[in-house]
């Protein structure tokens, strides 16, 4: 999470949504595979023109080793930003209508993660100056 900044600079919060869209093996999912989702954003703060970084890491936590199936993860991005670039290590990505980023990851084994990684250009400060994400 980030600070509040005043007037030019902007803060980053984050809107992130996890679904598991496959059953695992047998046609059932797993009720309540944990998965851990960390968000890193560069620089802090950020001003309005310039490139903003974030790196999303989901990793399968689960202490019971159950696998995570058929992993989505979806990004709404900040009305506030123009997306420039996207790249994640595996699966694909694409951006849908309403400035969602999907991305469709594939299974993560226990233990195992995966990074995303985001760029856009801030356009505009934001009301309150928190650059939702």
């Amino acid at each position: 999470m980030w600070t509040r900044h005043a007037a030019r600079r902007v803060a980053l919060w984050g809107l992130l949504a996890v679904t598991l869209a496959a059953p695992l093996a047998g046609g059932t999912h797993e009720a309540g595979v944990r998965l851990g989702l960390t968000v890193v954003a560069a620089p802090d703060p950020v001003f309005v023109g310039q490139t903003l970084h974030w790196r999303v890491r989901l990793v399968n936590d689960d202490p019971r080793g159950v696998p995570a199936a058929g992993v989505v993860l979806q990004d709404v991005l900040p009305t506030e930003a123009a997306l420039l670039d996207f790249d994640a290590e595996r699966g694909w990505c694409a951006l849908r209508a309403g400035g969602v980023l999907a991305c469709e990851l594939g299974g993560l084994a226990p233990g195992e993660g995966v990074t995303l990684s985001v760029w856009a250009r801030v356009t505009a400060v934001p009301d309150g100056g928190e650059l939702v994400n």
